[in-house]
């Protein structure tokens, strides 16, 4: 009997692992993402035009970033700071069956609602960037996404970094989290952040965001940022920009905090395996190539 179930639970790990290669298979016959020639929703990227320094926000699609940081952003633009914003997936709804006409439509919409939205703030179009990789299926392009942040970090050379953390939310926020931290650490940059977004102990409907347990980290301390009345203002019209995601946006109470701390790049691998939503086989496949790929990495 155990042998059968043994068997059952190979072919099942077989077949997710299976359908992760077609889609990533369809995905390039149809020019979703042909990687790096053709990829639906990729917007002013490689960044060569943007000035050195600063702040650099890295969101894993269009309404994160206000979602999670709007005002640590808000705070930064009032400085003065400049500010440049990285969504690393297209933002196209996650279902890889859409034609591509549909997913380029609903890519070019999410883009320009995180413009408008990010305007309110004076941070034009021009640094806001999208690197295009399908929404929901950022694990199965985690070389590429390396090599693109990569670029990207050495290009801008931020003062400081903003990230999701890896909290079990949506495994493209936990994926976009792990290779950020990962590439800080080896570029040896220390001023990164990570905030808490959504999680299995507080979900985007509750009232107050904190990050989960994590079993990997001896310090979990954070910091809770208060918006006052004119900040909260401010989101929320940040937040009314995005149309496309009103059915969200509605359940996603006026927080009035926001958290965020210092990341620390250990565990890594652990922790995407321990919270991300992915069978582990999908994750694991994927994380055995990153790690073939990051040895010969040009840093």
């Amino acid at each position: 009997m155990f042998g059968r179930l043994k068997t059952k639970l190979t072919h099942a790990i077989d077949r997710t692992v299976w359908k992760d290669e077609f889609i990533k298979r369809r995905e390039y016959r149809d020019g979703v993402c042909r990687y790096p020639d053709s990829i639906i929703g990729r917007q002013n990227f490689p960044g060569d035009h943007l000035h050195r320094g600063g702040i650099l926000v890295i969101a894993a699609h269009p309404d994160d970033d206000v979602l999670g940081v709007a005002t640590t952003l808000i705070r930064h633009a009032k400085s003065g700071d400049p500010i440049t914003i990285v969504f690393t997936t297209n933002g196209a709804g996650g279902d890889w069956k859409s034609s591509v006409a549909e997913q380029r439509a609903y890519a070019d919409l999410r883009y320009a609602e995180a413009c408008e939205g990010l305007a309110l703030l004076d941070i034009p179009p021009s640094n806001v960037i999208s690197l295009g990789f399908p929404d929901g299926g950022l694990h199965r392009y985690i070389q590429p996404l390396t090599s693109d942040l990569l670029h990207l970090f050495q290009t801008v050379r931020p003062a400081r970094i903003y990230v999701h953390a890896i909290e079990g939310g949506h495994i493209d926020h936990d994926v976009t989290s792990f290779v950020v931290q990962f590439l800080c650490q080896q570029l040896h940059l220390p001023d990164v952040y990570e905030w808490a977004e959504y999680n299995r102990e507080a979900p985007l409907g509750a009232p107050q965001i904190h990050f989960p347990n994590d079993p990997f980290l001896n310090d979990s301390a954070y910091t809770r940022i208060d918006l006052t009345e004119d900040e909260l203002s401010l989101k929320t019209k940040m937040l009314s920009k995005h149309q496309s995601q009103r059915d969200v946006i509605r359940i996603a109470p006026s927080r009035h905090s926001e958290v965020i701390r210092a990341a620390k790049p250990v565990h890594l691998k652990q922790r995407l395996l321990h919270f991300g939503r992915l069978p582990h086989n999908r994750v694991s496949k994927s994380l055995f190539v990153f790690e073939e790929f990051s040895r010969n990495m040009p840093i």
